[in-house]
């Protein structure tokens, strides 16, 4: 009942907005049909609801998409928050822009992820000992968020979830 819910959200968004447009067009062309002369208050009724259901619809389908979007980062953040920096490989491999330039790159203490500047933009560890990176294989590459070493063909981390 309760999985993906913010798909659900979304999708009850638009059937609410079509549901409405069709009642906002259906009142303003029975009023047509009560009375010709309510031309003006049919088509005022027709286009101001259907408007009002479009535009309603909007914060609907935007908290669908909150909640959607809530739930990718939880999943996503679930196993970096079990991670601790102790946990972390002492080595990361150099993703293909850092091998142009490594000796202004080092390893985070506080993340393991691969920095060029203090504090860590990932965690704001300012490392101590900046130790030296290895170079990475040609059909390797490190995930973005948890660090962890992913086939270069790979679309999301085995590790984390993330996308890659």
């Amino acid at each position: 009942m309760f999985d993906n819910i913010g798909g659900k959200i979304k999708g009850l968004a638009k059937a609410v907005c079509c549901l409405g447009i069709i009642i906002s067009c259906l009142s303003g062309f029975i009023m047509l049909l009560i009375d010709e002369d309510l031309i003006f208050t049919a088509l005022i009724t027709a286009a101001a609801g259907s408007l009002s259901s479009w535009i309603g619809s909007f914060f609907t389908y935007g908290f669908g998409e909150l909640i959607e979007n809530s739930a990718i980062i939880a999943r996503n953040t679930q196993n970096i928050n079990k991670t601790t920096p102790s946990q972390v490989s002492p080595t990361l491999f150099v993703q293909d822009e850092a091998e142009k330039n490594p000796a202004h790159k080092w390893i985070c203490s506080g993340c393991g992820n691969l920095i060029t500047e203090e504090p860590c933009r990932f965690c704001g560890y300012v490392t101590e000992n900046k130790p030296a990176v290895e170079e990475m294989p040609s059909n390797m590459k490190n995930c973005p968020i948890c660090g962890d070493l992913q086939n270069i063909e790979a679309k999301f981390c085995k590790n984390c979830g993330s996308k890659l």
